[in-house]
């Protein structure tokens, strides 16, 4: 495969930005999935149109069209996605046939032993067609069923486990009660599945670490449901305005969300001197007061999506810095944890163990222009974006990833002033 880069040049920044985050694919995959096990009439208004939700949806489509009772094994490729690989290994073991799921060679060493574990524990059909705990997968439709005993899952390595088997409930037409191992991080992200379940007329609820579902059919199901813009996109931007006190970045329809942890990054970014303002219309971001920051600790174990973004703004920053609460970063696209610190060591001082980042400020960086890696991750090359504000010019590797969760993301960096180069 031809390696791309494109080159960014640092130039005089807009005083006044204005950019629209794409719509949250962590809401949009969850309701695809809902819509197929719960309520096929659903109408998604605003639906992503991020590669993963994309990639989803078209698979849903190929279930559709192979679901039968064929000898013949039907491969699902799943790619670089772990969203659908998970929701699908759960999904496609309700659906008759037989299905090799896979994925991108990143994807098959990425666990899922405790899910499978979890389906295997309802009578599904599942086997190992490579290395034992990883995809692939081949699983054979069958009639799930709840078991008498009590049902549990370890979510120490995600949170996704939980999910993928509560957006296939209602496919089992019995209540069911859940215990829930190891909630380590990514909590919020079972609380947002728990409640657009509720949303859509589910009876489902979490208490402390067990959820319990029970089977109802309500007398009016939700005709339609709008999905909210991406805090977890919308983030980058609190953190730019971080970095430009002269600046005010306008978010067009982005509301405060009770269902993305993410909405988060408004408190933590008030660390460094940035505020935000609602409107009607969207969100105002600035920063408030231009001071110097001196240290930032935080602990980002239920929003790991936001690790890159504030490591590197301290990095940029040359800032003193904890981010705390890491361990799950070992299995996402990449290994976050060592990727993003070989690429920050190449232009930083960092230092990590399995669950923390430490920061120490080196002084003034010596002026290069650095090649930053993505490892095929959305996060990173966002993320390693924030270097162009401290070096003339940068150079990002595969810059068609961001598709993954932000598709616009080049063109509306662009918009600030930054020149883009192919």
């Amino acid at each position: 495969m031809t390696t791309t880069y494109i080159k960014l040049i640092q130039q005089p920044i807009s005083e006044s930005i204005s950019v629209e985050v794409p719509s949250s694919k962590s809401i949009s995959n969850r309701l695809l999935l809902l819509k197929k096990t719960y309520n096929p009439n659903l109408r998604i208004d605003k639906l992503s149109k991020a590669n993963d939700t994309l990639l989803l949806k078209k698979l849903l489509t190929e279930i559709d069209i192979n679901t039968t009772q064929r000898r013949e094994v039907k491969q699902i490729d799943a790619e670089n996605s772990g969203t659908c690989l998970r929701f699908l290994c759960a999904y496609l073991c309700f659906q008759k046939g037989k299905w090799l799921l896979t994925g991108s060679a990143r994807m098959k060493n990425r666990p899922i032993e405790d899910l499978v574990s979890l389906m295997q524990s309802c009578g599904a059909k599942i086997l190992y067609k490579e290395k034992y705990g990883y995809p692939p997968l081949e699983i054979t439709g069958t009639d799930c069923q709840i078991p008498s005993s009590e049902l549990s899952v370890n979510a120490e390595k995600s949170s996704q486990f939980v999910t993928a088997f509560l957006l296939v409930l209602p496919l089992f037409k019995k209540d069911v009660v859940l215990q829930v191992k190891n909630m380590q991080s990514s909590v919020s992200y079972i609380h947002m599945s728990i409640t657009l379940m509720q949303k859509l007329g589910i009876q489902i609820s979490m208490k402390e670490q067990t959820i319990s579902y029970i089977h109802t059919q309500p007398i009016q199901k939700k005709r339609s449901i709008q999905v909210e813009p991406d805090w977890s996109a919308a983030a980058y931007w609190f953190v730019f305005a971080a970095l430009h006190p002269s600046s005010q970045i306008f978010i067009k329809n982005l509301r405060k969300s009770k269902l993305q942890s993410d909405a988060n990054i408004e408190n933590i970014i008030k660390h460094f001197n940035v505020g935000v303002k609602y409107s009607p219309e969207g969100a105002t971001i600035y920063k408030y007061v231009d001071k110097n920051i001196e240290n930032f600790t935080f602990d980002c174990s239920n929003n790991l999506d936001l690790v890159p973004l504030l490591t590197v703004l301290c990095a940029v920053l040359n800032i003193k810095a904890n981010i705390k609460g890491i361990y799950n970063l070992i299995y996402k696209e990449s290994n976050r944890i060592i990727a993003l610190a070989e690429e920050l060591n190449k232009v930083s001082n960092v230092k990590f163990t399995k669950n923390f980042f430490k920061i120490i400020p080196n002084g003034n960086p010596k002026l290069f222009t650095p090649h930053f890696l993505t490892y095929d991750d959305h996060r990173l090359a966002m993320s390693l974006s924030l270097w162009v504000h401290q070096f003339p010019n940068i150079y990002i590797e595969n810059p068609d990833c961001v598709h993954k969760s932000y598709p616009d993301f080049w063109n509306n960096l662009n918009k600030t002033g930054i020149e883009i180069q192919s």
